[in-house]
């Protein structure tokens, strides 16, 4: 495990790298690569979902499963100015809840770290680093913008499968 040198709790470079044994199995069915490297730019309008084994609003238990919940990205500007987050850095993304139709659900304990992604075109955007309060889907939510860190997500896994002999 490998967290990013430049961490600091609220004010980005929330990421790390892990190195998982037994390798997980890249079927298409329980696990497809997810593509980090074509992450886009923009990070503005974006659909993504949120997947996570957080706990479920004021339940005091986790999910049997993964769950989903749909987020679109905004403007990390309106997200300073209106939603008045205070630590926001461009190595970040913004986003909020975007379907109300399924319920007030928002990212909740237990979520740090999900991946936010694009599951028709297998990106992932971002991971889950804080929000204003938690279990509000109202509320915006800081992902670790994954585009930001590509070089040093590659420097890692060279690294660790150097160090794996393999």
């Amino acid at each position: 495990m490998t967290t990013h040198p430049r961490f600091k709790f609220l004010k980005g470079y929330d990421i790390l790298v892990i190195r998982v044994s037994p390798k997980f199995p890249i079927d298409g069915k329980r696990f497809s690569i997810i593509n980090f490297k074509d992450a886009k730019r923009r990070s503005t309008g974006l659909d993504a979902v949120l997947l996570g084994w957080g706990r479920l609003g004021n339940r005091p238990y986790k999910p049997k499963n993964l769950e989903s919940i749909p987020f679109k990205t905004i403007d990390n500007r309106v997200c300073l100015q209106t939603y008045r987050f205070k630590y926001l850095t461009e190595t970040e993304i913004c986003a909020v809840h975007s379907n109300p139709k399924i319920g007030l659900r928002g990212a909740c304990d237990g979520d740090s770290g999900a991946p936010l992604v694009d599951l028709n075109n297998n990106i992932i955007y971002g991971l889950l680093s804080y929000g204003r309060r938690a279990c509000q889907p109202q509320k915006p939510y800081a992902f670790t913008r994954i585009s930001a860190h590509v070089n040093w997500i590659q420097q890692q896994m060279a690294n660790l499968m150097r160090n794996s002999g393999k």
